[in-house]
This record gives structure tokens, C-alpha cells and sequence, in this order.
């Protein structure tokens, strides 16, 4: 059943930025969809037109737009002091985020989808961030948050979205979803975790992948964090192959109440165990 609003004020607004005029348009069918009001640039002209004269809940911005950028965009977005959407949340979505230009925008970006993506990452997303406000703006607020951010990774978005509403509303955990290992690989390049949650195979590949990247590397941020593994195959062979490299394994189906204690154990003693 779709969701009927009273008028388009109960609506939460989107703009979408992409000059693929078939994803756009397929993006804000979807959203729609699921109950949002959209509206669609496709070239970055008249992408800021649109900040200037309305309020944005999401702002989700392809990086490649004809022979122009969308990092234009987010620095109107961001360093505009006045701008109506300068604490909007800004998703990036690419298919060539080249390390020099996410450099140019880490600090002003809250998260980035990456291309191909499926139509069900970019609602959990959208659900996600027009539910608050961004804290990258110029003279924004930073909350001091004391919660331990965890990774959940996982193909199964049901289970994901489970995971984190549950870890959501405990006062200790900050829980962040990705959904495939591109997506994985980017989050844990720019941001440190206190505890990586990630299911035994991501679309068919195994999560050993992930994890012998982050012990080898000794100069990665997740270098030393605590992982825990999901998976419904708990083998002798598969528990020697990683016990060196991870704090813990949980079986599936998983169950809700046990992950804050196996949580709370890999943080606490993930100095003595690395």
C-alpha cells in the first residue's frame, strides 16, 4: 500500500543530480514510491538553482555530469552560510570516485553509493539520511558521541536494517549499514570503526577477502579493529583459517539480543587480542 500524505508539506524532498536521464529517472520513480517528493537536476547550473530557492531533505549527487563535476555542487552546498541546505545531507553516488577528488570532498559528503547500485540500497539510504541532519557544514554543530560505531555488512538489506534499528536504539552502539564489498571498502578507507559486523559471503564472495586486506595493511584506519563474522556455516576449517584475524563468529539466523554482549567483548579487548 502506498502512503497517502495530506499535502506535499508531510513529504520529505530529494533532488537527484544525474545526467543519465533513464536513472534519474528510474531513481525518482522509486522514491516516489516509497513516499518521497522529487525533483531532478542534470547539469550543475541547475542543481544549484534548485538549493538556492528550496529546502532539500536529501541531496544525492552523481560526480560525473557531462564535462562537469558535482564536487561544484557540494562546495555551494557546504560553504554557502546562508544557503537553505547547507545542513542538508549530501550522498554521493559514483561509479569512478577517484581517491584525488574524494579527498576534495570527504569532509563535506555524509556517505556515497556506488554505481551500479541496486534500487534497494538507495531507498535504505535515502530512509536513512532524510531522517536527520548533516554535521558537515560550516560552523555546524559536531555532537560528541561517545557510542561505538559498528560496520554491518551484509547482502541480506532486511537483515542490515534489522541489525541496526536494534543497535540504533541502544545508547552504546552507532550502527552504519553497507550492502556489497565496493561500498565496504570505501566506508572503511574513510572512517575508523570501533567493530566490524560482516556476514561469511557478500553476493557470493567470501568475507575473507575484507579481512586479510585490513591485517595486512598496517596503515589502514581498520587496521586493528575488532571483527565479527555471520554465518549459518560454522566449520572447524573456516574458524582456523581466520582465528588470528577476527575476535569472534555468531551463527545465523542471528539473534538480536546476543550481539550486544559479542559486541561489547570484541571492543573491550581488542587491544589484547591484536
Amino acid at each position: 500500500m502506498k502512503p497517502v500524505f495530506k499535502n506535499n508539506l508531510d513529504r520529505k524532498s530529494i533532488l537527484i543530480v544525474e545526467d543519465d536521464h533513464e536513472l534519474a529517472a528510474n531513481a525518482s520513480e522509486i522514491l516516489a514510491g516509497a513516499g518521497y517528493m522529487t525533483l531532478i537536476a542534470d547539469n550543475v547550473q541547475d542543481a544549484i538553482k534548485k538549493l538556492e530557492n528550496q529546502k532539500f531533505h536529501l541531496v544525492i549527487i552523481d560526480m560525473h555530469l557531462g564535462g562537469q563535476t558535482g564536487e561544484r555542487i557540494i562546495h555551494v552546498i557546504r560553504k554557502d552560510l546562508c544557503g537553505l541546505n547547507i545542513k542538508t545531507p549530501v550522498l554521493v553516488c559514483s561509479g569512478q570516485l577517484k581517491p584525488k577528488m574524494f579527498e576534495n570532498i570527504k569532509n563535506f559528503i555524509d556517505d556515497v553509493i556506488i554505481k551500479p547500485f541496486k534500487m534497494d540500497d538507495l531507498l535504505e539510504k535515502s530512509r536513512r539520511w532524510t531522517q536527520t541532519m548533516s554535521n558537515k557544514g560550516p560552523g555546524a554543530k559536531i555532537v560528541n558521541d561517545h557510542r561505538s560505531s559498528v560496520l554491518v555488512i551484509d547482502d541480506n538489506a532486511e537483515l542490515v536494517d534489522n541489525i541496526c534499528s536494534y543497535l540504533g536504539s541502544d545508547v552504546s552502539f552507532l550502527p552504519v549499514p553497507s550492502f556489497n564489498l565496493p561500498d565496504t571498502h570505501l566506508k572503511l578507507s574513510r572512517q575508523k570503526f570501533d567493530c566490524i559486523l560482516i556476514d561469511r559471503h557478500i553476493r557470493q564472495k567470501q568475507c575473507t577477502e575484507v579481512i586479510k586486506s585490513l591485517r595486512t595493511d598496517v596503515s589502514a584506519p581498520n587496521n586493528k579493529t575488532p571483527v565479527i563474522i555471520m554465518t549459518g556455516d560454522l566449520s572447524d576449517e573456516f574458524v582456523n583459517l581466520l582465528r588470528d584475524d577476527v575476535q569472534g563468529f555468531i551463527r545465523k539466523p542471528v539473534v538480536l539480543k546476543e550481539l550486544a554482549n559479542v559486541l561489547n567483548f570484541a571492543i573491550n579487548t581488542a587491544g589484547r587480542s591484536l
